[in-house]
């Protein structure tokens, strides 16, 4: 007992002589540390040092911290990246690079074949444990989340294969459901190849969902394009099959699930494509794809205003690409540039019907107000 009072002052003096003072000013250094700890974690990091997690959490042990070469820990910002870039090795725990910014942009700027075969390998192992039940689906599924942050941390830059390879394996045994905002996410950044369906179910759950994959998919395919020094001669036929294969499924979700979110989130795809052939430079080889009638009046009589302004803005995007397609005349030599003959007359003409139903419905509610809400709503 005696032994065991000595002992503790040294390392719980409040247990055996109580001083408030001395706990005050504790708890004040605590607190003043834990808001500086939180502080560092909600600034943005620069992405040109070592990450070193504050916790480790579950999902942190995941990923081992970083032991690299001793260069690598004095790198503070650009100018010592760039400096020192010649002299940085990559840990022995290659894995690291999935959780590290200052190893994803040096992974990216020195790639390296057997680097990307060892994360290959690391994520094969894990997916066959979690087959082979030596893993649970959480440990997975937190390794899911981790690649979602990589793929994100690498903005403008398609799924490395190594994810490609991982994922063709890994969506056979995926029952649909388990972190598929994760997956949706990741699953975005999918490369500008030829466009093949998908499947799914009819609840709005999931057509919103998939809704979702398909704008942000959209949305990567066009910072791929303004990237490029050229635009491929699929691109259009591709983004062409992707907004058709939408047609339907945005026409679903609009009879189904007539919500003002539901729609909102129809018209966040449309106005992604509106802005990918509006583009100052990729409209000239973009072909527009216009969405379903039925789609287009049913989002128009909406009793949202938003709903309907989007809308029209969506149409006049789209008359702006007709207008400067019709004025350009074809050149000598074949070109996947858009020219006057890049558009059916028919098409044009359907179009044209579109917004001449439009501009009567609106001088109809400028003219008669009480008769076109009875119309309208």
């Amino acid at each position: 007992m005696f032994s065991l009072l000595e002992y503790k002052p040294y390392y719980y003096p409040e247990v055996i002589h109580p001083d408030p003072q001395w706990r005050a000013r504790l708890d004040e250094i605590q607190d003043a540390h834990l808001h500086q700890t939180e502080k560092g974690t909600l600034r943005p990091r620069d992405g040109f040092r070592v990450h070193r997690p504050i916790s480790r959490s579950t999902r942190n042990r995941i990923i081992p911290v970083v032991h690299t070469s001793y260069v690598a820990e004095e790198i503070e910002n650009v100018a010592s990246f760039v400096k020192n870039l010649d002299k940085l090795e990559l840990p022995n725990q290659l894995v690291a690079v999935l959780a590290d910014p200052l190893l994803q942009k040096l992974m990216l700027l020195r790639p390296d074949g057997e680097s990307e075969q060892r994360l290959a390998n690391w994520l094969n192992g894990v997916l066959q444990d979690v087959r082979d039940g030596d893993a649970d689906e959480n440990t997975f599924f937190d390794m899911l989340d981790i690649l979602r942050e990589y793929v994100v941390s690498i903005k403008g830059q398609n799924l490395p294969p190594l994810l490609l390879d991982f994922f063709a394996r890994f969506l056979p045994l995926w029952d649909g459901s388990g972190r598929r905002d994760a997956m949706f996410e990741i699953l975005s950044y999918s490369p500008l190849l030829d466009f093949k369906a998908a499947t799914l179910d009819n609840t709005p759950e999931s057509l919103l969902a998939l809704l979702a994959l398909y704008k942000n998919l959209l949305h990567h395919w066009t910072i791929v394009l303004e990237s490029s020094d050229t635009v491929p001669d699929h691109a259009s036929g591709t983004i062409t099959a992707l907004v058709r294969h939408v047609n339907p499924l945005a026409l679903t979700l609009c009879q189904t699930c007539p919500s003002v979110s539901s729609r909102s989130a129809i018209l966040d795809f449309y106005e992604q494509n509106a802005r990918l052939v509006s583009h100052q430079v990729l409209k000239h080889y973009i072909c527009i794809e216009l969405p379903p009638s039925s789609l287009i009046y049913i989002l128009f009589f909406s009793s949202s205003v938003a709903i309907v302004s989007r809308m029209c803005a969506i149409l006049a995007f789209y008359k702006k690409g007709f207008e400067m397609a019709m004025l350009t005349r074809p050149g000598r030599e074949k070109s996947n540039r858009i020219d006057s003959t890049s558009y059916n007359r028919t098409f044009v003409s359907l179009f044209n019907g579109y917004l001449m139903d439009i501009i009567s419905l609106l001088i109809v509610t400028l003219a008669t107000p009480e008769l076109a809400k009875q119309t309208m709503y």
